[in-house]
């Protein structure tokens, strides 16, 4: 069932604690939760997108990502525009999202607000906020807000890849 639904634009942002990544339920291979490893150029790309639709946080709408699992387990971002609406955004609710970010501007405060706080619970997935002060997130499992990213860092592929990740890509092959 689509659900439609308006979040205030500093009201949408979520976080996962490394630990809760790290044990994120699955069903059979397919994880069901999102985790900050699922971060990739794609996606990082998406970031930049709309943090380029809200003029770099000057303005005072949203610019949301929908992050989607697929049935493989693979995730893909969706940009879903940004607002016309003063600190709130409206987009068609699908089940297949395992995360929401959006930006928020910058005169407010960069970390989730109750109304995101309210939302990442009822459909209990995290939120993340994309601010000049960083990438900020509620994760309704912990019930915690963190912060992810100091800055813009979060603007930058390089910024995500993991010490595992690189260890891997070292390994050589046989």
């Amino acid at each position: 069932m689509r659900l439609l639904f308006t979040s205030v634009a500093t009201c949408l942002s979520l976080l996962l604690s490394n630990a809760g990544a790290q044990n994120a339920p699955t069903s059979g291979d397919r994880p069901l939760r999102f985790v900050l490893s699922d971060i990739d150029e794609k996606l990082v790309k998406e970031f930049n997108g709309a943090w380029q639709q809200c003029l770099l946080g000057s303005k005072d709408t949203e610019a949301v990502v929908l992050v989607l699992r697929g049935l493989d387990g693979s995730v893909r971002a969706v940009s879903a525009g940004h607002s016309t609406q003063s600190y709130a955004f409206t987009f068609k609710w699908n089940p297949d999202i395992v995360a929401v970010f959006h930006t928020h501007p910058n005169n407010r405060n960069p970390k989730p607000q109750p109304q995101d706080i309210e939302i990442a619970r009822r459909f209990g997935v995290p939120i993340f906020t994309l601010t000049r002060q960083g990438m900020y997130g509620y994760d309704p499992v912990s019930d915690r807000i963190t912060r992810v990213k100091k800055g813009t860092d979060w603007l930058e592929s390089s910024s995500w890849v993991t010490k595992e990740q690189l260890a891997a890509r070292a390994r050589p092959t046989r």
